[in-house]
């Protein structure tokens, strides 16, 4: 994941890691932004990268250029990545309301992020994520 994370560092990719048991990427918050492994810092991370995917679609379908069907970098955005370490770990923290709404903005960023360039780190609906 690593390896990933340097490589997104490398574009124009904006990034935010999750590190729910406080391990190797939350070290990354010494030279990074948008760096949580607080239960409450994550949850309000996915809330706001939520809320965030929604509000880009909505503004780049007001864009000068839009095009349906065309994406993200089509208009010259930036991608943004959810990087998510140990993603059961986390939810094994969560009340059972907690956890119904943590999945359910989750699913809404896996459906619907991709053309607006807001994506989840591909290891987001594996196990030990």
């Amino acid at each position: 994941i690593l390896t990933l994370i340097r490589a997104l560092l490398q574009t124009s990719a904006v990034l935010y890691i999750l590190d729910p048991k406080n391990a190797d990427l939350a070290d990354l918050s010494t030279v990074l932004p948008n760096v949580y492994s607080r239960k409450e810092e994550i949850v309000q991370c996915i809330t706001e990268f939520c809320t965030a995917m929604h509000e880009r679609s909505a503004e780049m379908k007001r864009m000068e250029g839009y095009k349906t069907g065309e994406n993200y970098a089509y208009l010259g955005l930036s991608p943004h990545f959810l990087v998510f370490d140990e993603y059961v770990a986390f939810m094994e923290m969560l009340t059972s309301r907690e956890r119904e709404d943590v999945l359910n903005k989750l699913r809404q960023i896996v459906m619907a992020g991709t053309a607006g360039g807001i994506l989840p780190d591909s290891r987001l609906s594996a196990p030990g994520c």
